[in-house]
């Protein structure tokens, strides 16, 4: 069999049919890049969808045990192919003192799951403990704002759930977990 596929192999470029190339990319970074910690785009709209650990001059920016300033989600419009507006919070109403983190929205863009601190309460043993633990959260957009924040079932404050990521047809959730099961 392997004599053969050589055989064919060599018949074909005699013919004249080409294999597929592969195709190269440059990496750059983007014209609302920082020094900031800015990862996890994910697209939205006519734009992009971010975490970043920028300073807000909106909300207080708080940090974790090694201070490092929490990230928040950022829109950004693209303005055409590889220009962009100025980052802004995505919203309020998904915004805490705490983490949000990486995202992904429906294809009508009306629901995002993304990845929040599972206990957001306001509490000063809150901030400073070394147990915190993510989650994945939904909401709906309606008429502009974000409503029904609601947990994903499989949260657990004994173990990270996060990074959501929708299948194209939208029927499935994929997502990483530090669950022992």
């Amino acid at each position: 069999p392997a004599v053969r596929n050589i055989f064919i192999l060599l018949l074909m470029l005699a013919a004249g049919v080409h294999l597929p190339a592969q195709t190269h990319y440059e990496a750059r970074r983007l014209s609302f890049n920082t020094s900031s910690r800015e990862l996890a785009p994910a697209f939205y709209q006519n734009g992009l969808v971010f975490c970043s650990d920028r300073k807000s001059d909106v909300f207080l920016s708080y940090t974790d045990l090694n201070n490092n300033l929490l990230t928040n989600l950022y829109k950004v419009e693209q303005k055409k192919p590889g220009k962009f507006d100025h980052p802004q919070i995505l919203s309020r109403e998904l915004t805490t003192y705490l983490f949000e983190g990486p995202s992904c929205f429906s294809k009508d863009g009306k629901t995002i799951y993304f990845t929040r601190t599972i206990d957001i309460s306001m509490s000063q043993r809150n901030r400073h403990r070394e147990d915190t633990t993510f989650g994945i959260y939904s909401a709906e957009q309606v008429n502009g704002i974000w409503t029904s924040i609601t947990a994903f079932r499989f949260n657990r404050p004994e173990y990270n759930t996060g990074y959501p990521f929708l299948s194209d047809d939208g029927k499935q959730l994929f997502f990483c977990s530090d669950s022992k099961d």
